[in-house]
């Protein structure tokens, strides 16, 4: 079960897992609300729908509990969509296997920021009671995410397991789109943040504090320092406004947006990717960044730690000094 059809971001997760589960010869059904993404699901996929509406919600409900496709194991998608702590109940309630998929919903980061007094009562009237009374099983991104479900009372089965990223990987070949944009040759050390232009929660301050203490590094011309990606105007002026007040300007240069093979070939122009974020669902990027070879520096709260085993570094305490010294 999951806004299958919806939303851009969770088809594609919910395709990388479904796909593995047909191919290992499971029967994997997808109940969801009607949308634009079917073509982006697998083709042998079966998938129940319903309009996006109340009874709509109890029309997959009752498919779910007592259709003829009645699944023996139900996975839910994200655990901050509206009516999921409802399918959780009534499937625990008429016997399923029920799995919550956490996708980075339970840091508390999100409950103290923005939308405060309804994302803190979510948490206490469906997060806690999803967890402690209606899920067997939960699927976490990465230890991190597991300890917070254990914090938050669930006491069932935990399976840790990042999603992968899917890809066409165009070969590496510098200079790529990043450095041609810098106006770099292939051989310059290139270090910085490749993502969305969110300051707050990507720890913007953080990050500049932090390369503002090897600025000697690229003054000397022995590194260049970027943060390249997309973001609102807002989000542009925040990020600037960060680099000027750490004294960075000239030495943080900013670039982007890239799209398509364009930002696998701009992250294969960097040589360490910066990603400090305060929490995350599905790290894209750093997925990409794992899949064409580019060690990352990470946050303990990217919920990314079994993605950088293979090559870079975790940060448990992010600060300037720590990102320094990485």
């Amino acid at each position: 079960y999951a806004d299958l059809l919806e939303d851009g971001g969770c088809p594609s997760n919910v395709r990388f897992l479904s796909q593995a589960q047909i191919d290992r010869g499971h029967d994997v059904v997808g109940f969801g609300f009607d949308g634009p993404h079917r073509a982006l699901l697998p083709e042998s996929l079966r998938v129940v729908t319903a309009p996006r509406r109340v009874f709509g919600l109890r029309s997959l409900i009752r498919e779910i509990t007592q259709g003829p496709r009645r699944p023996d194991v139900l996975t839910v998608w994200g655990a901050l969509i509206p009516g999921n702590e409802l399918v959780l109940r009534a499937a625990k309630r008429s016997g399923l296997i029920t799995m919550l998929s956490l996708q980075g919903h339970l840091d508390p980061f999100l409950y103290h920021h923005g939308r405060r007094r309804s994302k803190r009562t979510y948490r206490r009237v469906a997060l806690r009671p999803a967890l402690g009374r209606w899920t067997s099983d939960v699927h976490a991104q990465s230890p991190y995410e597991a300890t917070l479900a254990g914090d938050m009372g669930f006491r069932g089965r935990t399976h840790v397991f990042p999603l992968g990223t899917p890809s066409a990987t165009p070969p590496a070949k510098r200079p790529g789109p990043l450095r041609k944009e810098l106006d770099l040759d292939a051989d310059s050390l290139l270090v910085g943040f490749f993502g969305r232009f969110d300051p707050l929660q990507k720890r913007f301050d953080a990050l500049v504090a932090g390369l503002s203490r090897c600025r000697g590094l690229a003054e000397r011309g022995e590194v260049t320092f970027v943060v390249a990606g997309k973001g609102d105007d807002r989000q542009l002026r925040d990020t600037k406004g960060i680099i000027d007040r750490h004294q960075m300007s000239g030495l943080i240069r900013i670039a982007g947006p890239f799209d398509g093979d364009d930002r696998f070939r701009a992250l294969q122009d960097l040589d360490v990717l910066l990603h400090p974020s305060r929490y995350e669902g599905l790290p894209r990027v750093i997925r990409e960044a794992a899949a064409v070879g580019t060690p990352a520096v990470v946050s303990l709260q990217a919920n990314a730690e079994l993605l950088v085993q293979a090559g870079g570094a975790l940060l448990s305490d992010v600060s300037p000094a720590g990102l320094a010294q990485s």
